[in-house]
């Protein structure tokens, strides 16, 4: 297995990033693309210059069974791009909520407006 790992992925437009490559997301029962795409002259020329590689995209290209596309966002940041609902339904979410049990900051102190509170309550 092989896995691409995309850090905040929404911070720029995610399917105009991807291109073609957003059709690819789409896999059959085996985990393969469910459809391919052809490349230009030049790429098909520089991939077939790749030894070994020919026999696996000369009916096009598509993701194989064998790679994860995992991709962390942050969607509570003012910066970011919001996904069409075609990239996101390509996608299996889990929300993770932010644990700072243990960390440096969990008692940390903060003042404002004459009252003390902690930094861990105001996550909750």
């Amino acid at each position: 297995m092989h896995t691409l790992l995309i850090e905040e992925i929404n911070r720029a437009d995610a399917a105009s990033v991807f291109g073609v490559v957003f059709q690819l997301l789409d896999r059959d029962a085996e985990g393969y693309s469910e459809y391919t795409f052809e490349p230009s002259e030049d790429l098909y020329a520089y991939l077939f210059s790749i030894e070994g590689i020919k026999n696996y995209i000369k009916n096009g290209i598509k993701l194989p069974s064998n790679l994860n596309i995992v991709a962390t966002m942050n969607s509570a940041d003012q910066g970011v791009r919001p996904m069409d609902s075609a990239f996101k339904r390509r996608w299996n979410f889990k929300y993770v909520r932010i644990d700072i049990k243990g960390t440096v900051c969990e008692k940390a102190k903060l003042t404002y407006g004459g009252r003390t509170v902690y930094w861990a309550g105001l996550l909750n």
